[in-house]
């Protein structure tokens, strides 16, 4: 009898450990590693981040060249091709044919490709485009690599389709890479329709369909919806965030990135505001770390 009164009580104690380790809104002490794991970088790699004066290729040699300069944190458009496979592109319309310097025919240039003719056509004709799959691989190998989606869609039942994608393929290359995986959401009603397809420990909240910021709302949502980073254009943040705003978010955990940020003095000036990284596809994490601004840690 003693014995089993021995094994309850140690099962009671468990659960009271367990629970003590989990934060207010129900995040265990290894989700607040892995988050702050990731908000330790300060610099994201737009569409891959540039190679050699192109931008937005989201290319695989963008992807390793920039990963050997030290970067961790990548944005990639992700878009299905014209047969169902998700792949790293911007959109399917002329004016990315000829940004990218492909030679699409008039009939299918301002629509979607199969997965043949999309590997078939080179990027700025020296770059190799590449599947979501062919990044989980990269990121399989990779483990300090994160991935921050731009899945464009916001109608919901887009937004479910690409996401059920994007977890079958890193449950069928390998299921811990979802960790390194960050949804960036545009509406409130799509982290609703992400969450039914799986939760995703960090979220990115990217303002640029807002039409206007209401600070009491915005701070509501992202509390309650335990969203850890918010986006704004350069615009925004200059009008609604670097009164003060951006410090008030951050003193609760959430953090604020600029978007676009292409020179050392636009993003030292932003720093200084309180912002807590930027997006870009020309700097690099040493550019931040040579900045005069002082670089404080994420607890500050």
């Amino acid at each position: 009898m003693k014995k089993y009164i021995w094994i309850l009580f140690i099962i009671c104690l468990f659960l009271i450990v367990w629970e003590q380790a989990k934060g207010a809104n129900g995040t265990t002490v290894k989700d607040t590693i892995e988050k702050k794991a990731f908000i330790e970088h300060r610099l994201i790699a737009h569409a891959m981040g540039g190679i050699d004066g192109k931008t937005y290729t989201n290319s695989k040699e963008a992807m390793e060249l920039n990963y050997n300069r030290g970067v961790r944190a990548f944005e990639s458009d992700l878009i299905f091709t014209k047969d169902d496979v998700l792949v790293a592109r911007h959109y399917w319309e002329e004016r990315t044919a000829k940004q990218l310097e492909q030679r699409i025919p008039t009939g299918k240039v301002n629509e979607a490709l199969s997965l043949e003719e999309f590997k078939g056509y080179s990027i700025n004709k020296r770059y190799t485009p590449q599947t979501f799959e062919e990044i989980a691989m990269f990121m399989k190998g990779h483990p300090d690599m994160y991935l921050i989606t731009d899945t464009k869609d916001t109608d919901l039942e887009k937004v479910k389709k690409t996401f059920k994608e994007i977890v079958h393929v890193a449950n069928e290359v390998e299921p811990k890479i979802l960790n390194q995986i960050i949804p960036q959401i545009y509406t409130k009603e799509m982290l609703t329709a992400i969450e039914e397809i799986y939760p995703f420990e960090t979220i990115i909240y990217t303002l640029y369909l807002q039409q206007e910021i209401i600070e009491e709302d915005l701070m509501k949502f992202v509390s309650e919806r335990n969203v850890d980073i918010i986006v704004v254009d350069t615009w925004r943040f200059n009008v609604y965030f670097a009164n003060g705003f951006a410090e008030k978010l951050k003193e609760k955990g959430i953090y604020t990135f600029v978007h676009p940020v292409e020179t050392k003095e636009e993003a030292d000036s932003f720093l200084r505001k309180s912002a807590h990284g930027v997006f870009s596809s020309t700097l690099l994490p040493k550019d931040l770390n040579d900045l005069g601004t002082a670089i404080r840690g994420v607890n500050d």
